[in-house]
Formats: C-alpha cells, structure tokens, sequence
C-alpha cells in the first residue's frame, strides 16, 4: 500500500556578501565532523554518547558529508561553485527518531552553498517544516531549536574573521 499527502516546506534562501572559498572554508571549520567508526561499536552507550558530544562543533552541530555539486557543470564545460553540505547530530537526530523513526528521513540536514554574482547563496528547507509533518510536539520543540542552530552557523560563517 502506497499513501501520499501534500507538505507544506518552508525553503530559505540566504545571501552574504563573502567570497566563496572563504566562507566554504569558515564554514567547515566551525563544524565538527562527525566520525561513523562511533555507530559500529554502540556495546557502551555512555561512551557512544561522550564520542558523539566530541565530535560537536559550533551550534550543536557536526558535518556528516560533502559533495561538489558544482562539478556536474563540467559536462557543459563549465565551472560552479557549488557544494552540498550534509549537517546534523546524530544525538539530536536520536532524540527525534525515538518519538517517530521517520524522522530519519530528513537526519542529517542538506545545505546548499554556492557562489553568485555578489558572493554566496545559501539555500535549505527550514528543518521545523521538515519534521512537522510528523505532528509531535517534541520533535516539533527540537526541529525549531535547530533551526536556530542551523541559522546561527550559517550567520556566523559569513562573519567569522
């Protein structure tokens, strides 16, 4: 049986006035990186937790992943700058998973950062948008909460010195 219903999405765009590089650059490092060695040995969950807290960077939040998205216009012989970001935390992730496993779906964030012609755009559905469709309030209440930790690391990418 397959089902289907409208969502309505919350999709944000945000401009700063940066170079590319450099905000790429400021953006990785405020996050931390988060090491998948830690889901292979779950046998002590307190130290499972303590590895994971580790791996924070700025806002709660660590980087899953990355993909040069600007690379695919290279078949038009063309160069992008462009990457997507996957951001998250897996201790946030499970606190929402534990009210609905769906919520899976949307653990870790995508975020797209790509360079225009005044400096970057970064374009993301808003992630309490994302998880409402669950109508939780708990994950609700951790959805909004990221999406203030997710907008505050953006922000503090541009500005960082």
């Amino acid at each position: 049986m397959t089902t289907a219903r409208k969502l309505e999405l919350v999709h944000l765009t945000t401009c700063f006035d940066v170079d590319f590089e450099l905000y790429v650059s400021r953006l990785e490092k405020l996050l931390g990186r988060f090491d998948s060695t830690v889901m292979s040995d779950l046998k002590d969950p307190l130290d499972a937790v303590r590895r994971i807290e580790d791996m924070r960077g700025a806002h709660d939040l660590m980087l899953f992943g990355m993909q040069n998205h600007g690379a695919l216009f290279a078949i038009d012989g063309v160069h992008r700058n462009a990457i997507r970001f996957h951001i998250g935390n897996p201790l946030i992730a499970h606190e929402m998973a534990r009210e609905d496993i769906r919520a899976g779906l949307y653990a870790p964030l995508t975020v797209l950062v790509y360079q225009y012609e005044k400096g970057v755009r970064i374009d993301y559905d808003k992630p309490s948008s994302q998880f409402a469709q669950f109508e939780n309030q708990k994950i609700d209440e951790v959805a909004q909460a990221l999406d203030l930790k997710l907008r505050e690391l953006l922000e503090d990418a541009a500005r960082t010195p």
